[in-house]
């Protein structure tokens, strides 16, 4: 990574880091929910600016030629990105809906009572909790820009082209997978409200049993033998061009991890993440349907394709290993799974 994109990593990381901390605090300390809101707020507006940042680059990037005052500025070889002013405003509307949204869950405790009130959501689930309020606007800001970021690439060509240019950045992979796990075990309160055993039981994280193993390595089989079926069913309800289109983005992240070592790397990373912060620390408290619907948000490269069904169908079944069995066992299935297709 760059020295802009590292800085603006580690910002990003101990804004939100800090702002769970933060919720935790609030839980223990109710003196300490006036800086949370704060935070939140301050997220939220980000969301909003960010979306309206986007219309602003789409506006940009139909004019013919820089002003003579950004010209002097920008290095010779700059181009902002190609961006639909219709996928630009739809973007802003979403992340509008997302920032009020947020803003109304921050503010009344009947909007929170209101989520409780949706089919899945737990019984661990509290409105008055500052750390499932802090939950849900990050989950909403996270899709809101998630999407957004999608929609600046270009879709899914753009997101193709961008990978096939610049490769993979291994140190990118890892440090998202370990802020991932990070921000799991800090929800939970790690060391704030819970003790490490505490903390792992809460995750569904134990050292792999023979149930673990055998129940891990069958899900993840049978979910890619599923997804098979379902994949060829729908390479024959579309064109061949509609379908190689649809899987473009797909491919060439497989294509990026042309060797068993990246396949490993990648597969090992994004299940260990992967499931310990949806399946370990937020299927818990907001149950297994509204879990996977967010799980397939955060996918963009699927966004609006039928691979969205299939991404949907995993998600539910490594949410029911991990109510049958263990997160532990969803790892392992969701390894097998990324696996076996990479290698």
């Amino acid at each position: 990574m760059d020295l802009l994109t590292t800085l603006s990593t580690v910002i990003s990381i101990t804004f939100v880091g800090g702002t769970v901390y933060l919720a935790n605090l609030a839980d223990v300390a109710e003196t300490k929910r006036g800086l949370l809101r704060w935070a939140l707020f301050f997220m939220t507006g980000m969301t909003f600016l960010y979306g309206f940042m986007i219309v602003q680059m789409a506006v940009m990037s139909d004019s013919a030629t820089p002003s003579a005052s950004t010209a002097d500025v920008l290095p010779d070889d700059f181009e902002l990105p190609a961006t639909s002013m219709s996928a630009a405003v739809l973007t802003f509307a979403l992340a509008a809906a997302a920032s009020i949204f947020s803003w109304r869950v921050i503010v009344s405790l009947e909007m929170r009572q209101w989520i409780a009130c949706l089919p899945g959501v737990s019984a661990l689930y509290k409105p008055d909790s500052s750390v499932h309020m802090t939950a849900v606007v990050l989950a909403v800001v996270f899709v809101s820009i998630t999407i957004s970021q999608f929609v600046l690439s270009g879709g899914l060509s753009g997101l193709a082209d961008e990978l096939e240019s610049q490769g993979v950045m291994l140190d990118a992979v890892l440090v998202q997978a370990v802020f991932i796990v990070a921000l799991a075990f800090l929800g939970v309160g790690l060391a704030i409200r819970r003790e490490l055993g505490d903390s792992l039981q809460r995750l569904g994280l134990r050292i792999p049993t023979r149930g673990d193993v055998l129940w891990g390595v069958g899900a993840g089989i049978g979910l890619l033998g599923l997804v098979i079926v379902m994949g060829l069913v729908w390479q024959r309800l579309v064109t061949p061009e509609e379908f190689a289109r649809q899987v473009e983005a797909s491919e060439e992240i497989g294509r990026l991890f042309n060797t068993l070592p990246l396949a490993l790397l990648l597969s090992l990373s994004a299940a260990i993440s992967e499931e310990t912060l949806f399946r370990g620390a937020i299927q818990p408290v907001f149950g297994r349907y509204l879990t996977s619907a967010l799980f397939v948000a955060l996918h963009t490269q699927y966004t609006l394709t039928p691979a969205t069904l299939l991404i949907l169908v995993v998600s539910l079944g490594l949410g029911w290993l991990r109510e049958r069995q263990s997160t532990t066992a969803a790892i392992i299935a969701h390894f097998i799974f990324n696996f076996v297709q990479l290698a």
